[in-house]
């Protein structure tokens, strides 16, 4: 491994090593501390899962080479986990470990969570790891989770560079059950009024893909534009236009915006209004009876600062406009969070100045560092369950994809990988990252 080190070294042979303890359910997640020099310091913490999705029954044979066999092939490492999110597990511990080689002792305390149920909530790992911190009245100076990543192809029609997306806020979702109801009956004597349960859920349907929730340039988006307004390519690449980006969150440039993003893709759209899928629709007990109940699971994802109630009470306004039969009901089944959430977490603090910098010192693009800009994570991550102990949230593993070439979309899919090359770029990213946060 060759990474360079400008950090100051302790003596050398007397770095004390990470103590590691088992903790959640049955002790099968990790959490490791590394000791630093000055205790008045609040403690650094990367967190990282170990725990992966399944590979869908009889589709192993799809996959270029077997789904659990981390084969090194092709310049890539294969297999479910390479990119969510085993590599970066490997890649902090490797990181750790040359560090300790060189006899580096950090300033600050440096402590590596790794749960082993982030695909399924977290509940039982980092959610029980943090209350393990909460209780030992840790507090926390900032987090780099999972999430962002390195864009190798840019974005098409405006950087033609690698980009790297550090995620300074997620979404929270909440998954809501609507309760239909009808009066039943014989399947051979359907109601001429359409009240039928199948017909009320596909009005909802039909309600919400009608007037779905607005979009509005924000932060983390509008910092995301501000960034990459210094990287655009030439076709772009005017005074007028980096004006009109930097001023994105301004009215009325806030709505023009967001509804470029709305119209693009439903990746880009996701980035700027609350989202709403229906996943789940149940009824019936047999072919001839309709059914006198039905439920239907609505899973939204909405900025962090969008309160609650306002995507519930979205929903009873499509439920009027769907006109409903008494007796249709909401429940929350489900959240992200059910009390404060992670705002934003701030683009120009120093704990993202320090994270940009290793970014840059490491990955290159014709000879200068490549673009890096602050993003809205659509998706979730472990580091919710400890956003109470921290001031700062960074979601980031410097990894690259190639979207042109169809990586994003191996992740939890077929044929999931890793560039090999970006293992020791990883590595070499995160121990200097350890430098420069438990230095600071």
């Amino acid at each position: 491994m060759k990474c360079a080190f400008t950090g100051e070294p302790g003596q050398a042979g007397l770095s004390e090593h990470p103590r590691a303890a088992l903790v959640g359910l049955g002790g099968g997640s990790r959490l490791y501390t590394w000791q630093g020099r000055d205790p008045s310091l609040r403690p650094v913490l990367f967190i990282s899962h170990f725990d992966v999705v399944p590979v869908t029954p009889g589709t192993e044979q799809d996959w270029v080479h077997p789904p659990f066999s981390g084969a090194i092939a092709d310049g890539h490492v294969w297999g479910r986990g390479a990119l969510d999110v085993k590599f970066s597990v490997a890649a902090l511990l490797e990181a750790a470990s040359e560090l300790l080689r060189k006899g580096y002792q950090p300033q600050r305390t440096i402590m590596m969570s790794f749960g082993n149920d982030e695909e399924i909530g977290g509940t039982g790992g980092a959610q029980l790891i943090a209350q393990h911190l909460a209780e030992k009245g840790v507090e926390l100076e900032l987090i780099i989770d999972e999430g962002g990543l390195i864009i190798s192809d840019g974005l098409k029609g405006a950087v033609d560079q690698p980009l790297a997306l550090v995620a300074t806020a997620e979404k929270v979702y909440t998954s809501v059950e609507l309760e239909l109801a009808s009066k039943g009956g014989h399947s051979s004597m359907p109601p001429i009024d359409k009240s039928d349960i199948a017909s009320q859920a596909a009005r909802m349907v039909q309600a919400v893909n009608t007037e779905p929730m607005p979009g509005e340039i924000r932060p983390p988006i509008s910092g995301f534009l501000e960034a990459i307004s210094h990287y655009l390519n030439p076709s772009l690449d005017y005074p007028f236009v980096r004006g009109l980006m930097r001023s994105a969150d301004k009215w009325p440039l806030n709505k023009i915006f967001a509804q470029f993003f709305l119209h693009s893709s439903s990746e880009l759209a996701a980035l700027v209004r609350t989202t709403v899928a229906v996943t789940r629709v149940s009824a019936g007990v047999a072919d001839n009876v309709l059914p006198n109940i039905g439920q239907m699971i609505f899973n939204m994802r909405a900025h962090p600062e969008t309160p609650r109630k306002d995507v519930l009470a979205y929903l009873e306004g499509r439920m009027k406009d769907a006109n409903l039969q008494p007796g249709a009901k909401l429940r929350v089944t489900n959240a992200s969070h059910l009390g404060p959430v992670p705002g934003v977490s701030p683009a120009d603090g120093p704990g993202f100045k320090l994270l940009k910098q290793a970014i840059q010192e490491h990955w290159r693009h014709q000879g200068q560092g490549i673009a890096v800009s602050p993003y809205l994570l659509t998706g979730g991550t472990d580091s919710k369950h400890f956003s109470q102990l921290t001031r700062a949230i960074y979601r980031f593993v410097p990894y690259s994809v190639n979207k042109t070439a169809g990586d994003l979309r191996t992740i939890h899919s077929t044929n999931e990988r890793v560039r090999a090359a970006d293992f020791t770029l990883a590595v070499c990213t995160y121990a200097r990252v350890m430098e420069l946060l438990s230095a600071a």
